[in-house]
């Protein structure tokens, strides 16, 4: 095993025990944000078979539809409060559990520390654990839906129509392939950025030192001009780094506009009576 692995094995380890303390409220949140997502589906079966009995004008009563939809509408919310909650207190336990272990391991240690001196520990015990809190609390849950829900709606619309599924079969996996190929472009952005932000900051620095020098040569025009140069490529590449941003954005919205367009115009024309294939037994 070369040291790369023993590193990310390392890491990975560090992770799970910093997480043990709130895993089981974590697995908790995970389970109530499924069961929330798991309502929606619920509440799509209820709008159909009103647009359903309105279509065949058999349909038994609009109080009844209404009160199904709202009551689970509700239930949905409250699932989706308990999950927040949930979630929300794993990530205080596990952070103030975090912060009393560097404290503690830090108030104990003689010599210089690995994690540098007393500002950045207290830096690092008093806000930067709490940037884990965003992770903790909305990373878990959406993991757990993304696992779930999806396969659960492919299933339900391979019931109903063949069609439909095939359609989402196909437009489904489109998402994250173009999401993963734009976030590999957005990396590649983001560590030329950083690398010229590092090389102005150099320039800068270097110019500073020799200020005298540069006063005294007359060369504040050449020098001003060198790092209006380096400026304006760093704010392109800022740019850049933004532009794949929004293009992760426009590919997402893309593709799931894509699927359900196409399934729209299916069932219109099935409603329609201009399709009659696609079904399970009938139109």
């Amino acid at each position: 095993m070369d040291q790369t692995s023993l590193q990310f094995s390392d890491t990975q380890s560090r992770q799970t025990a910093l997480m043990v303390p709130g895993a089981v409220m974590q697995k908790r949140a995970a389970i109530l944000s499924v069961m929330a997502g798991l309502i929606w589906p619920l509440q799509a079966a209820v709008v159909a078979w009103v647009i359903g009995g309105l279509l065949s004008q058999t349909l038994a009563s609009p109080m009844i539809a209404m009160l199904g939809f709202g009551g689970l509408g509700l239930l949905r919310a409250g699932l989706g409060y308990l999950a927040e909650a949930q979630a929300q207190a794993a990530a205080e336990v596990i952070v103030a559990q975090a912060r009393a272990a560097i404290v503690g391991a830090e108030a104990r240690r003689a010599g210089q520390s690995a994690l540098g001196g007393a500002g950045s520990v207290a830096a690092l015990a008093g806000e930067k654990l709490d940037l884990l809190a965003p992770y903790l609390t909305r990373y878990g849950p959406a993991r757990a839906r993304v696992m779930v829900l999806p396969l659960v709606i492919l299933a339900l619309a391979f019931s109903q129509s063949w069609a439909v599924g095939v359609v989402l079969l196909i437009s489904g996996p489109l998402i994250p392939v173009f999401m993963a190929l734009v976030g590999l472009a957005a990396k590649d952005a983001s560590a030329r950025q950083m690398t010229e932000i590092g090389t102005l900051n150099d320039f800068l620095v270097e110019r500073l030192s020799a200020l005298v020098d540069v006063r005294v040569l007359g060369a504040g025009p050449l020098v001003l001009q060198g790092f209006t140069a380096q400026a304006g490529d760093l704010r392109r590449r800022t740019m850049a780094v933004l532009g794949v941003a929004f293009l992760s954005s426009t590919v997402l919205e893309l593709f799931a506009a894509i699927g359900v367009a196409m399934v729209a115009v299916y069932v219109g024309f099935s409603l329609l009576g201009a399709l009659g294939f696609g079904a399970w037994g009938g139109k």
